[in-house]
C-alpha cells in the first residue's frame, strides 16, 4: 500500500497518456525484475505472458462501480416511493446509504455477503413501517436488477474472447455481481464468490477455492485486480501469481 501511494505521488501532475505510460514501464520493470527476464511488450506477447496454466480476475472491469451502485440506489428509491411511500420519506437515498452502513458495521459476520447486508438493511427500513417480508424480497430484486445493468468498457469483451480461448478464466469477486444476468458468463468456466465461500478476498481461502476448482496448483494460477491489499497482496499470501491493473 505504501508502494502505491509513492506511485501515485510521483505520477501527480503527468498528463494522463504519460501516466498510462509509466504505469506500465513500471509494471514491466517490477516483472522483469522478479522473473530476470525482459518480457515482449507487443499486445499480443503480453497477453501470452498474462497466464500459462489458468487466470483467475478480480470482476471483469465494468463502467466504475459506484456509477452503478449510485445507479442502482436511484432504481430502488424510485420504486420504493411507489410501494412502500413511508420507508421512502424516511429513508431517502443518502439516509438508506448511511443505514446500510450502520448495518454492515453492526454486523461484522455479513462482511462477507453484501446480499445479506442489503436485505437486512431493507427489513430495517420497512418493516417499522407496516411493510412484510414480500416488500423487502421485491425491493431488493429491484435493486439487484439495476446493479447488473453494467455497461462495459469497449476493449473488455474483445479481451474476454481473446482470453477466453486460450485460458481458463474465473471470476473471483467479493461483490454480488451476477455475471449471467450481466451477460459475461459465457467467458468463465466458474465464478467463486466471497458469499459463496463464506469468506472474502484478501483471505487465502478464496483464492484457494479458484485454485481447485481449476484443479492447478496455486503458484500456476495468475490473479488480476485493482486494489493492492485485497488483490495483490492477498493473492501473493496465496501463494498466487498477481498483476495489478
Amino acid at each position: 500500500v505504501e508502494a502505491r501511494r509513492r506511485l501515485v505521488g510521483q505520477q501527480q501532475g503527468r498528463p494522463r497518456r504519460e501516466r498510462a505510460r509509466h504505469g506500465d514501464a513500471c509494471a514491466l520493470a517490477r516483472r522483469e525484475t522478479r522473473h530476470r527476464h525482459v518480457e515482449p511488450v507487443g499486445e499480443a506477447d503480453r497477453v501470452a505472458h498474462l497466464a500459462r496454466s489458468g487466470w483467475v480476475a478480480d470482476a471483469p472491469h465494468e463502467q466504475p462501480q459506484l456509477d452503478v451502485l449510485a445507479r442502482a440506489e436511484e432504481r430502488l428509491d424510485a420504486w420504493l416511493k411507489i410501494h412502500c411511500p413511508r420507508a421512502a420519506a424516511a429513508y431517502p437515498i443518502a439516509a438508506m446509504r448511511n443505514l446500510r452502513e450502520r448495518v454492515a458495521a453492526e454486523n461484522p459476520h455479513l462482511s462477507h455477503d453484501f446480499t445479506a447486508q442489503r436485505c437486512l438493511s431493507l427489513r430495517h427500513a420497512l418493516i417499522p413501517h407496516g411493510y412484510g417480508e414480500a416488500h423487502v424480497d421485491a425491493a431488493f430484486a429491484e435493486y439487484y436488477a439495476a446493479r447488473n445493468e453494467v455497461d462495459c468498457y469497449a476493449d473488455v469483451l474483445p479481451a474476454l474472447e481473446r482470453l477466453a480461448a486460450r485460458y481458463p478464466l474465473v471470476s473471483l469477486s467479493n461483490g454480488n455481481a451476477d455475471l449471467r444476468r450481466i451477460g459475461l458468463d459465457r467467458f468463465f468456466r466458474f465464478s467463486v464468490s466471497a458469499r459463496d465461500c463464506g469468506v472474502g478476498k484478501p483471505a487465502p481461502a478464496i483464492f484457494h477455492a479458484a485454485g481447485a476448482g481449476l484443479n492447478l496448483p496455486t503458484h500456476a494460477v495468475l490473479h488480476v485486480g485493482d486494489d493492492a491489499e485485497l488483490d495483490v497482496a492477498g493473492a501473493h499470501a496465496a501463494d498466487l501469481r498477481s498483476a495489478w491493473i
